[in-house]
């Protein structure tokens, strides 16, 4: 039997090892965490995908964990609300449609409850090399296999494909914008109910999952490509600079919904297939340098006060100076969100 290797145990990785193994392959499955995912976005099932959950025999079980939604409000900075919809909401769409919404880590769970493969979690690969009989892999932990086929499925960092094409930066094009997306207590009280909110130029939503118990949260932002930040030293970055946004919710009772440790911080980037090695090598650098600018400034600061920093499990800014109050402007209700 032929077998084959798939480093990433997410959505693409999931469904990839499925079909595989049904078609008989002995399929492998490696992720650098310790366990299936937890955390990240809600996932539409929608069009030839709704075919594809009930041909493998899953769209049943997914139904039966969908989000529940009855409606979306959309407010700007202050908390004022500028509209509702109990037709649609912008994440999921039409409520009255046969598409539906479910977690990523219901998604992932389920495929790995599912799918006949071999799942390697705690590890990761450090070395490719390709030889007549297959693939040589490298293991930081597992030592050395050899596979016919090796498949990246690990997202936007890809180990495989920059130890098959080279660094990520030849490939990866930043677009001017980073989603951080964390789990929080329901402190606002939603009930079935989305309140997307914009404020100058940041803007996301919040939505109760888990029979209304937890709130997923995305916050959305513009910036200069930043650094490579660790995971505290990115929540420090969103609770800091971005607080503003709840400044609405913030202020009756300094609530505070905590990071929590599903944090996941991703640049909105595209990746560009990888060139010739003759085009590659004949691109000329760039001399334009990016200027550094409030959020990069802000994690020049995050990183050297990383070492300083004391988490309260509160999670308020108590140790912090109030922001003084903005002037309220007028908003019109036609601004599209993130």
């Amino acid at each position: 039997m032929r077998n084959i290797l798939i480093s990433g145990a997410g959505v693409a990785g999931g469904t990839l090892a499925w079909f595989l193994a049904r078609a008989g392959w002995a399929v492998t499955v490696v992720e650098r965490a310790p366990g299936p995912r937890t955390g990240g976005q809600a996932i539409d099932v929608r069009g030839a995908a709704l075919d594809v959950v009930d041909r493998m025999g899953l769209g049943e079980r997914m139904r039966a964990v969908r989000t529940r939604m009855r409606g979306m409000s959309m407010v700007d900075g202050a908390g004022q609300e500028l509209f509702r919809s109990e037709e649609r909401t912008f994440s999921s769409g039409r409520l009255d449609s046969d598409d539906f919404e479910l977690l990523r880590d219901d998604v992932v769970a389920i495929l790995h409850e599912a799918t006949d493969a071999e799942y390697v979690f705690g590890d990761s690969i450090t070395a490719l090399t390709e030889e007549a009989h297959g693939v040589r892999v490298e293991f930081e932990h597992g030592g050395t296999r050899t596979f016919d086929l090796v498949i990246g499925a690990d997202g936007l960092h890809s180990a495989v494909r920059r130890l098959t094409f080279g660094p990520e930066e030849r490939f990866v094009r930043h677009l001017g914008q980073y989603l951080a997306i964390f789990p929080a207590p329901n402190f606002l009280g939603l009930e079935d109910w989305q309140v997307w909110f914009r404020h100058e130029e940041t803007g996301g939503v919040a939505y109760p999952v888990r029979d209304n118990t937890e709130l997923r949260v995305t916050l959305g932002f513009g910036s200069e490509p930043l650094p490579r930040l660790t995971v505290p030293e990115q929540k420090r970055l969103i609770a800091d600079s971005r607080q503003a946004s709840f400044e609405w919710e913030l202020e009756p009772g300094r609530k505070c919904g905590r990071l929590g440790h599903r944090f996941s911080l991703g640049a909105g980037r595209r990746t560009a297939e990888p060139p010739a090695p003759d085009a590659a090598d004949s691109r000329r650098p760039r001399n334009r340098r990016p200027r550094r600018r409030g959020m990069e400034r802000r994690a020049a600061t995050v990183r050297a006060q990383s070492s300083r920093l004391r988490h309260s499990d509160s999670g308020c800014r108590a140790r912090h100076p109030r922001r003084p109050r903005r002037s309220r402007r007028r908003t019109t209700g036609g601004r599209t969100p993130l």
